[in-house]
């Protein structure tokens, strides 16, 4: 038989209640920036406790219906129980389309369901809701890039490790990429509707230098995150540059 370890057991499916967590985050920012969000958008906007509706909507006509780009688009979110649900909404190109569920928390995921004959988004896709935007598909992609995710109720996030990168047009940026939570001593923290790019209520858990490369991430001591606790990284980087931050972890029972 073999000796697997637990990363490796929940991988093949042997684990019963335990799913593997792949989360990938990219930023490119025009300048320096400090303390920015390392996902499309660059600040984390909005955590509706109590949930909203969400729309969403491209720059380009081709994506929707007999469009070539996102045909339809899936939100993968929890409600305002932290219960997990998927909805999937054919988009209209420049015209709004609004999903049904109205108890949208958290965007945890968002990526095309259907495409045209490029297989890619055409136009920017922006989800907004409660008058913040949540989640962005650019151009030419698939699926949002947010370093960002929230623990459903009743599970609790066992963070493994990840890989961070900064790349620039003249191999001189200089980024500090920091992975942080609301869950601090034991309590998960934050205000009811949080608008900020960090703030009091996200704080540091390891922090990595790099400079045109990419460094990997590993822990042997970070607590379990709990329900409700969001993950996700930041960076500061002195000039313009590509920003990613991905990281993997297991989702199992609290």
């Amino acid at each position: 038989m073999t000796d697997y370890t637990y990363p490796e057991a929940v991988n093949r499916g042997l684990m019963r209640g335990a799913t593997p967590v792949t989360i990938m985050g990219e930023r490119t920012s025009l300048g320096a920036e400090s303390q920015y969000a390392i996902w499309s958008n660059g600040v984390l906007h909005g955590i509706p406790v109590a949930g909203v509706q969400m729309s969403a909507v491209s720059t380009s006509a081709e994506d929707g219906v007999a469009g070539t780009g996102i045909i339809s688009l899936t939100l993968v979110y929890l409600d305002h129980n932290l219960d997990p649900h998927t909805e999937t909404k054919a988009l209209n190109g420049v015209t709004p389309v609004v999903f049904d569920a109205t108890d949208v928390r958290f965007i945890n995921n968002c990526y095309g369901a259907d495409f045209g004959s490029t297989n890619l988004s055409v136009g920017t896709i922006t989800v907004t809701g409660g008058g913040y935007t949540h989640t962005i598909i650019k151009p030419t992609h698939t699926q949002d890039f947010s370093s960002f995710y929230m623990v459903p109720r009743g599970k609790r996030l066992i963070f493994i490790g990840g890989t961070v990168s900064s790349i620039s047009v003249n191999a001189d940026t200089q980024s500090l990429i920091r992975l942080v939570s609301n869950y601090r001593d034991g309590v998960v923290r934050g205000p009811a509707d949080a608008v900020a790019a960090t703030g009091p209520w996200l704080y540091a858990f390891a922090s990595v230098g790099v400079q045109n490369s990419s460094a990997p991430v590993t822990f042997h001591a970070v607590p379990a995150f709990p329900t409700g606790t969001i993950v996700g990284a930041v960076h500061t980087s002195d000039k313009a540059c590509i920003i990613s931050a991905n990281w993997n972890g297991i989702l199992e029972g609290a």
